[in-house]
């Protein structure tokens, strides 16, 4: 069990993941994990290479769209952070 919690704080307008890096995100996206093995690219981000099995699960509904947009998102903070 991976523990962790939520706050639900009025004024809190952004959120900053400690602990985690960029590259260690798709371990937290379990729906991720069947397809991750099959990407062309050991090191794919799942964001813009060719022939990643993750974005091919996304257009195949495997993954949901929300989903792979929300760990897009994080990926975006941590650029964007940095």
């Amino acid at each position: 069990e991976i523990g962790g919690w939520v706050a639900d704080t009025p004024g809190i307008r952004q959120w900053e993941l400690w602990g985690i890096e960029p590259g260690e995100v798709e371990a937290h996206f379990i729906e991720f994990r069947p397809f991750v093995p099959y990407c062309h690219f050991p090191d794919c981000t799942h964001t813009h290479e060719t022939d990643c099995a993750v974005k091919e699960a996304v257009a195949a509904g495997l993954i949901t769209a929300q989903r792979y947009h929300s760990y897009c998102r994080i990926l975006q903070d941590f650029a964007e952070s940095r």
